[in-house]
């Protein structure tokens, strides 16, 4: 099992620009790791991981980079919404207060996406100047409640479009199986219930794809966890979808070893559900289109 450790664009504009003085040195941090099995002994280690030190000192600006801060609310409430704030080199999370603050952002014109499930996207275009602390409020209306629902089993087709940083073709140009959904499980975090109200529902479920035509055959095989700790033995196989505004549905399949899973987006046609797929991947993943019909 290979772990990685992605430094974020922060880090990264901080560690490619030259500093007056030299940079410290990397220090490595001990990580707790925990290994579970399905009716096995449990395995706790650590994991050394680099540990990039900024030069910056604690509550000083960097002149060279602008400061977003602000706070998302509800457009018709007045409460605060835990939204993410993304621009073209950052992503930023809202506190439980609707407050967001994004620091190392490039200087000049960017368009600033806000979002959050449950809700209309709203896209602002703002100029910001390096040095300086520019505020963005923005009261997000919410979108069309839920008419659809997952529960069931889906026969999926998947087109590959791109094989992205694979070397050679895939084998195939089609992959089908299916996804089953069923509101009452909860594999993911048994600790936190999934999300449902009227605007957004969120139901867990198990595929049958085997990707190996399009990924090759370097997929762990189903001998962990997750990360949240189900017991089933299905690490590889669990699935997470959701419906917002109205018929838009997200569906992630979860396994991240090797292949690094697959996201769906897509919109509900009767029947049907019709969109795009992505290979998650830290560069270059594979994407094409799917197309869901249920079956039952």
């Amino acid at each position: 099992m290979r772990r990685t450790v992605l430094l974020s664009a922060a880090l990264l504009t901080a560690c490619a620009r030259p500093a007056a003085d030299p940079a410290p040195a990397p220090s490595i941090a001990s990580v707790p790791r925990t290994i579970r099995g399905p009716k096995t002994a449990t395995v706790t280690d650590t994991v050394a991981v680099p540990v990039v030190v900024s030069s910056i000192k604690s509550g000083e600006r960097d002149p060279e980079l602008a400061t977003l801060v602000g706070r998302i609310t509800d457009a018709e409430t007045g409460e605060a919404v835990r939204a993410s704030i993304i621009t073209d080199n950052e992503y930023e999370f809202g506190d439980e207060g609707g407050e967001y603050r994004m620091e190392y952002v490039v200087p000049g014109v960017s368009e600033v996406t806000v979002e959050m499930a449950g809700y209309r996207p709203q896209v602002r275009t703002v100029t910001l100047a390096a040095g300086r602390v520019d505020t963005l409020n923005v009261a997000l209306r919410r979108a069309a409640p839920v008419r659809l629902t997952l529960t069931g089993t889906w026969q999926v087709r998947f087109k590959i479009r791109e094989p992205g940083a694979r070397r050679s073709p895939p084998a195939q140009r089609f992959v089908e199986g299916t996804l089953t959904f069923n509101d009452t499980l909860n594999l993911v975090d048994p600790e936190r219930p999934p999300e449902r109200d009227r605007y957004v529902w969120t139901t867990e479920g198990l595929s049958e794809i085997d990707f190996t035509p399009f990924f090759g055959s370097r997929v762990a095989s189903d001998v962990s966890t997750t990360v949240f700790g189900s017991r089933g033995g299905t690490f590889e196989r669990e699935v997470v979808g959701t419906v917002m505004d109205g018929d838009s549905v997200e569906i992630g399949l979860i396994p991240r070893i090797s292949h690094g899973g697959v996201s769906l987006s897509g919109r509900a046609r009767g029947d049907s559900i019709v969109g795009q797929w992505v290979q998650r991947a830290y560069c270059c993943g594979a994407h094409g289109d799917f197309v869901l019909r249920r079956v039952r």
